[in-house]
């Protein structure tokens, strides 16, 4: 009986990431628990945003396929999720940063870390400290977000990142995109 009922509850919460292909499957696996726990006992489904070259020259930035979503809960939407890799010191990790209706970030994962060094960036201490934020909010190492010890390379690429990412949110925003 508990199985059944742990069946019925794992199919509401289902986030089938397998679209995209870019993402290892350790890193798809993370990205739904991450989705899951936010929104538990929910239908929850993604809708990838679609980018045009014209609008990516527009941001100043490449915008890789299967990175943008919109989160709809119950038919409804509840914010944007940007998927991306950033370089660390001597490989790249995978991270997501869910963002509410409003562009401030929800919730902040690394996914995939590949380094051996530097991983403590993937704390749940470290990644808090996003929350809220936005585009115009201060995200500065040292400033209003204190680093790791022992993980500098990684937290201002991850901070880098995150702040390109708002950047990236705000200006599809204003272009229609995120609605």
């Amino acid at each position: 009986m508990k199985s059944i009922l742990l069946l019925i509850t794992l199919s509401l919460v289902s986030f089938p990431t397998g679209d995209i292909d870019w993402l290892n499957s350790n890193g798809r696996k993370k990205l739904e628990q991450s989705i899951s726990k936010i929104w538990k006992d929910q239908i929850i489904t993604k809708e990838e945003i679609k980018i045009p070259l014209a609008t990516q020259k527009l941001i100043g930035s490449k915008v890789k396929d299967q990175s943008v979503f919109k989160i709809v809960v119950d038919q409804k939407t509840e914010g944007f999720l940007f998927l991306d890799s950033k370089r660390s010191k001597f490989d790249v990790f995978d991270y997501m940063v869910l963002l509410n209706k409003d562009l401030t970030i929800k919730k902040v994962k690394i996914l995939v870390y590949r380094e051996d060094y530097g991983g403590e960036i993937c704390s749940p201490a470290f990644l808090k400290q996003f929350r809220g934020k936005s585009y115009d909010s201060e995200i500065k190492l040292g400033q209003d977000i204190q680093g790791v010890s022992g993980a500098t390379i990684s937290c201002r690429s991850a901070i880098s990142g995150i702040k390109i990412i708002t950047k990236k949110a705000k200006i599809l925003k204003k272009e229609g995109y995120l609605n």
